[in-house]
């Protein structure tokens, strides 16, 4: 492998990368919706706990790829801190106007729960500032928190450190994620993640989990590591299997209380980015817009038509579980279309929305 310093401009058109965040939304709704329990257990499994588990790590890598790269290329530390605001205003404006959208159902579903209006409240300010204010929202709040921790690193030039710094939280994560199991629950170690995982809901969320990618997706920016498409599809072959081997033995072992991180993973993803980057399909460069727009609005719209969805089902008396791949085809198609629909109009809101 080779290296170098930043050379190329921010603003080159990566559509391989445009092209596997598209297909990450999909995956993401997979997760949520549990395809494939209903043709078989296992098929299910696989596709759920260990193929989708890739989408996530994608959007933060990818994220940290193309922001950092504009950081980067800005000389200028007052320039790369206004780069710095800009992207967290973006993201916050995001989170707050998805998270008006789905206000009125998460306080209802709080409230049901509480039956006491301040507890509810305080409840949905946790997981506002906390958890992410609906279920799958926590990325957005998740993206905001990493990228001030890895701004730090990138803006006194720091990698070493930012990638230590990455693993560490990571592998603190695990513990309280894949590798679970491994914690005796009396313990001193056992209490405080007992204690974290209670007023935080998991180590997914906030910094353990994203920060790494980020970190990875900042410093490919930097190092610009350069392999050959020969030698990043056998790193994906390699890690893939060992990621594979990896959530099987935490399966047979039942060590996982989520299926979110595996230390397999992190290599996976990784390669997986690098080769991505380097495809460019030039019949996708006048779509490279609506494949943005389609992804983002995916990501963001699916949890209401998880909702519509599974009243349908439980109107017409069908269970989710049992049509479980239906359930996922009905949201994913419905959240297309919307997302479709979000991209042609021309109210600024709405463009907000999906931008």
């Amino acid at each position: 492998m080779q290296t170098s310093t930043l050379t190329t401009s921010a603003k080159r058109t990566y559509n391989g990368i445009d092209l596997m965040k598209f297909l990450a939304a999909f995956l993401v709704i997979s997760i949520h919706t549990r395809p494939f329990y209903d043709i078989h257990p296992v098929l299910g499994f696989l596709f759920e706990n260990i193929i989708t588990r890739v989408a996530v790590p994608f959007f933060f890598i990818s994220s940290g790829f193309l922001f950092f790269t504009k950081v980067l290329e800005t000389s200028s530390v007052s320039e790369q801190r206004k780069l710095l605001v800009g992207f967290l205003k973006r993201i916050l404006v995001l989170y707050l106007l998805w998270t008006l959208i789905y206000l009125p159902y998460d306080l209802y579903f709080i409230y049901k729960k509480k039956h006491d209006l301040v507890a509810t409240l305080l409840t949905y300010l946790q997981r506002l500032l906390l958890w992410g204010s609906h279920f799958h929202l926590w990325y957005l709040l998740s993206l905001m928190y990493c990228t001030v921790i890895v701004y730090f690193f990138v803006e006194i030039k720091r990698f070493r450190t930012l990638l230590a710094v990455g693993i560490l939280l990571y592998l603190t994560g695990l513990l309280g994620d894949t590798y679970h199991g491994l914690l005796n629950p009396d313990t001193l170690l056992g209490k405080m993640y007992a204690f974290y995982n209670y007023y935080f809901d998991t180590t997914r969320n906030l910094i353990f989990f994203g920060s790494i990618f980020l970190a990875l997706g900042a410093m490919i920016a930097w190092y610009r590591p350069a392999f050959n498409r020969t030698q990043l599809v056998l790193y994906i072959i390699l890690f893939g299997l060992l990621y594979l081997a990896e959530a099987l033995l935490i399966q047979h072992h039942d060590l996982a209380l989520e299926y979110n991180m595996y230390l397999f993973l992190v290599p996976l993803v990784t390669f997986l980015f690098l080769w991505f980057r380097k495809l460019y399909f030039a019949f996708l460069t006048p779509y490279v817009g609506w494949l943005r727009t389609l992804s983002l609005g995916m990501y963001c719209s699916h949890g209401i038509f998880m909702t519509v969805v599974f009243y349908v089902f439980d109107k017409l008396g069908m269970s989710v579980d049992q049509y479980s791949t239906l359930f996922f085809i009905g949201v994913t198609l419905l959240s297309l279309c919307l997302s479709w629909l979000m991209a042609h109009s021309k109210n600024k809101w709405i463009q907000r929305l999906i931008s």
